[in-house]
C-alpha cells in the first residue's frame, strides 16, 4: 500500500494541460489555477478558475471558466445563483494607498460593479465608494476615522447616495489603554444618538467588568447587561446576565476552577437564586493537565452524560468513551492516534461501542502535508475511500484524486492545480 501511495506523488497531467489554451496569467506577478478534472485524463473539464497576484501578495484577478475551453464565462446564472466568484479585478495605486476592485458578473468584459477604496499609511480603511455599474456614480460611500491610541475605528459615515450628506454615523470612544468604552449610531449625524448604544467598563486590571445596551440611546439600559465577578488572580468566575436589564429575569453563569485555572464545573442558574437549572457539567484532569473525565446534565438533573477521555503515555494515541446514562455502559467510543507534530493519523468510531468500528479515517503526512486521506465505513484501509494530495516544494497544492477504494485502483475524479508562486507570494 505504501508503495502505491509513494508512487502516487506526482503531479497529475500538468504537461497536457498546460498545451491548451489557458486564460491571461500575465497581468500578475504570480498566479494560482485549479480546475476538476472529472474522469482523471490529465485535462480538466469543469469549474476552472484562475488568480493572479502581484508582488506584494495582493490580489490582481480572479477569472472563471467554467467548461475548462481557456475563455472567461459569460453565463449570468453562474453568480445570481451563487455558484463561484464574478470574473474580478483589482487595480492599486502606486503609494499602495488606494485599490479598485471591479466584478464582471458574466465574465462578458463589461463591469458591472466596482467598488473604491483608500487607505492611511498604515494600510487602513480610510474611504469606501461602491459603484453599481462602474459608470463614475457611487450609490454608497463609508468614511473611517482612526483614533491615536489602538487600532480600532473611532468614527465612521455612510452617505447613502454619496450627495455629500451622511446619513449614519457610528462612533466608537475608547480609554487610554486602547479598550472600547462606548459606541452608539447617530442616524443623520447630527449629533444624537438614535440606536444601538453599546457601554463597557473594566477593571483595574483591564478585565471586563460591564456590558450593556441602550437600544434607543435614551438614557436607559434594556437589553443585555452582563456583570462579571472574578477570583484572586483574574479569572472570570460568574457572569450575571439580565437580558431586559430589569432584574426581572437575570440569568448566572458560574465557574469553578482549580489552582491552574481549568474549570472543575460550570452550570447556569436561571434566576440567579444558587439552584443551578441549566448545562451543568464537572471534569477532571489528568496529571498532565489533560481533561480526563467529564459529566454533562443539560437541565441539572439525573439525566446525564459521562465521558472518559484516555492517553497513551507517549501522548500520541487517545481514546474517547460516552456513557449516555452514567449507569457505566458506554454507548459511544472513539479512538485515534496523531505524529509528534499532533496531527492526525487515525480515528476510528465504534457507534455503539460494540467492538465493530463503523467509520474510520487515515491521513499520511510528508514534511507537514497531507498527501494521503483514507475515509470511510469499511475499516480496512484497502476498502476505504482515498483522496491523494500532491504538493510542490513550497506547499503550493497541485491535485487531488480520488479513489473509490485505496486498493490502487484508477481515481474517479480529480482535482489539478498550478502555480508559479514561489514561498509566499514573488514574482
Amino acid at each position: 500500500m505504501r508503495i502505491w501511495i509513494a508512487a502516487g506523488l506526482v503531479v497529475v497531467g500538468l504537461a497536457s494541460c498546460s498545451e491548451r489554451p489557458l486564460l491571461d496569467r500575465s497581468v500578475g506577478a504570480c498566479w494560482t489555477w485549479e480546475g476538476f478534472d472529472d474522469d482523471c485524463d490529465g485535462r480538466a473539464t469543469s469549474q476552472c478558475r484562475l488568480a493572479t497576484f502581484d508582488a506584494d501578495g495582493r490580489p490582481r484577478t480572479i477569472q472563471i471558466d467554467e467548461n475548462c475551453d481557456g475563455r472567461q464565462d459569460n453565463d449570468s446564472r453562474r453568480f445570481e445563483d451563487g455558484y463561484g466568484d464574478p470574473c474580478q479585478d483589482w487595480t492599486y495605486g502606486a503609494d499602495g494607498r488606494s485599490e479598485v476592485q471591479r466584478s464582471d458578473r458574466r465574465c462578458d468584459g463589461a463591469w458591472d460593479t466596482c467598488i473604491h477604496r483608500t487607505f492611511d499609511e498604515r494600510g487602513r480603511l480610510l474611504t469606501e465608494r461602491y459603484d453599481a455599474g462602474c459608470d463614475g456614480r457611487h450609490q454608497d460611500c463609508w468614511t473611517v476615522e482612526w483614533g491615536p491610541v489602538g487600532d480600532e475605528p473611532v468614527r465612521g459615515v455612510a452617505d447613502t447616495g454619496c450627495d455629500g450628506t451622511p446619513d449614519l454615523c457610528v462612533e466608537r470612544r475608547f480609554d487610554e489603554a486602547g479598550r472600547l468604552l462606548w459606541e452608539g449610531w447617530d442616524d443623520g449625524c447630527d449629533g444624537v444618538f438614535d440606536r444601538n448604544c453599546h457601554q463597557f467598563a473594566y477593571r483595574e486590571d483591564g478585565q471586563i467588568a460591564l456590558e450593556r445596551w441602550d437600544l434607543d440611546c435614551d438614557g436607559t439600559w434594556d437589553r443585555n447587561c452582563s456583570q462579571y465577578t472574578y477570583d484572586d488572580d483574574g479569572r472570570w468566575i460568574l457572569k450575571h446576565y439580565d437580558f431586559m436589564c430589569d432584574g426581572g429575569q437575570p440569568e448566572c453563569t458560574l465557574r469553578v476552577l482549580d489552582d491552574a485555572g481549568r474549570e472543575l464545573s460550570w452550570w447556569l442558574d436561571q434566576g440567579c437564586d444558587g439552584t443551578p437549572n441549566r448545562e451543568c457539567r464537572e471534569f477532571t484532569y489528568d496529571s498532565e493537565g489533560r481533561i480526563a473525565t467529564r459529566t454533562e446534565s443539560p437541565f441539572c438533573d439525573s439525566t446525564r452524560e459521562c465521558g472518559t477521555h484516555t492517553w497513551s503515555e507517549d501522548g500520541l494515541r487517545w481514546g474517547f468513551r460516552r456513557d449516555f446514562g452514567c449507569d457505566g455502559i458506554d454507548e459511544f467510543c472513539t479512538e485515534g492516534t496523531v505524529d509528534a507534530d499532533g496531527n492526525g493519523l487515525s480515528y476510528v468510531r465504534d457507534d455503539p461501542c460494540d467492538g465493530t468500528p463503523d467509520w474510520c479515517t487515515w491521513t499520511e503526512w510528508v514534511a507537514g502535508l497531507p498527501v494521503l486521506e483514507a475515509f470511510g465505513a469499511a475499516c480496512e484501509q484497502a476498502q476505504a475511500s482515498c483522496i491523494v494530495r500532491d504538493w510542490d516544494g513550497f506547499g503550493n497544492p497541485l491535485s487531488d484524486r480520488y479513489f473509490e477504494r485505496c486498493d490502487g485502483g484508477p481515481a474517479t475524479q480529480c482535482r489539478i492545480r498550478q502555480t508559479n508562486c514561489g514561498p509566499g507570494i514573488s514574482g
